[in-house]
């Protein structure tokens, strides 16, 4: 791959997203504030057990997300998360967040639309349970649906920024017009 153009210049000159996201794990979560309801009289001996029914879960996906390239010429890579903004940054999210995300993009012009990588749906019902091999195989698919969008400037935009917690590419999509 090679270093991104952060200067104005058009899309032409960008070989690659201003931005590197991998999606590094994810963890089953047990929907505390459905938990919460659930609980009964309040009494110190129940408030923190969960209920006795089985508790609704939620998958959340760790994205590591890094600056490529640099604003100010320098390396990529370099510093560490929280350095000054250019080091690589952990955000969490849920499945909803992909969600929400990709209905923000539906809304872009119909250029970018059209372009738009199909997220991954979901695919387990109501009543069913989430399992760990479910959610591998959920990583491995928004993963690739993250490529898909990272790789089409046309859907570079806040939104995106803020999902990945990567203000600098909303800045690169400002620069290029790409992001109202």
């Amino acid at each position: 791959s090679g270093s991104v153009g952060w200067g104005g210049g058009g899309l032409d000159s960008l070989a690659v997203a201003p931005v590197s996201v991998s999606l590094l794990g994810h963890t089953l979560v047990p929907d505390v504030a459905r938990d919460l309801a659930d609980t009964t009289g309040g009494d110190a001996s129940s408030a923190g057990a969960p209920p006795a029914h089985a508790a609704p879960m939620h998958v959340e996906f760790l994205l590591r997300t890094e600056p490529v390239g640099g604003g100010d010429g320098g390396e990529g890579g370099g510093g560490g998360a929280g350095g000054g903004g250019g080091g690589p940054r952990l955000v969490q999210r849920r499945y909803r967040d992909f969600e929400a995300l990709h209905a923000s993009l539906l809304r872009r012009p119909a250029a970018a639309v059209s372009k738009l990588p199909r997220l991954p749906g979901r695919r387990y019902g109501t009543g069913r349970k989430l399992s760990d091999a479910f959610a591998s195989q959920r990583q491995a698919a928004l993963q690739e649906w993250v490529r898909g969008v990272l790789a089409m400037p046309e859907h570079w935009c806040a939104e995106l920024a803020v999902f990945l917690g990567v203000p600098e590419l909303a800045d690169v999509a400002k620069g290029l017009a790409l992001s109202p």
